[in-house]
């Protein structure tokens, strides 16, 4: 089968993912950050705009889906990497 560094997808040594060859450096953890964070607020922001009345939000749902959106989008930049970072 081979050791579990065979398995694991972030080589230690050269910083890189092994999924998409994405290099984690500072510069990309601050863009995926930044990513996510506009992600989280587009997400709220349409979410909050389906409901008729502000009276009506369900602000749980809201944050819910906003925090899996940002979740998602981290998740995304891994796998696939940034152009801009």
């Amino acid at each position: 089968m081979g050791s579990w560094r065979n398995w694991n997808c972030y080589h230690w040594r050269s910083g890189k993912n092994a999924v998409g060859g994405v290099k984690m450096t500072k510069q990309f953890w601050i863009a995926a950050g930044i990513r996510a964070l506009r992600t989280i607020c587009q997400t709220a922001v349409s979410v909050i705009g389906v409901s008729a009345v502000m009276s009506e939000v369900d602000w749980l749902y809201v944050g819910s889906a906003s925090l899996l959106a940002g979740i998602l989008s981290v998740l995304t930049s891994i796998a696939t990497g940034l152009p801009e970072a």
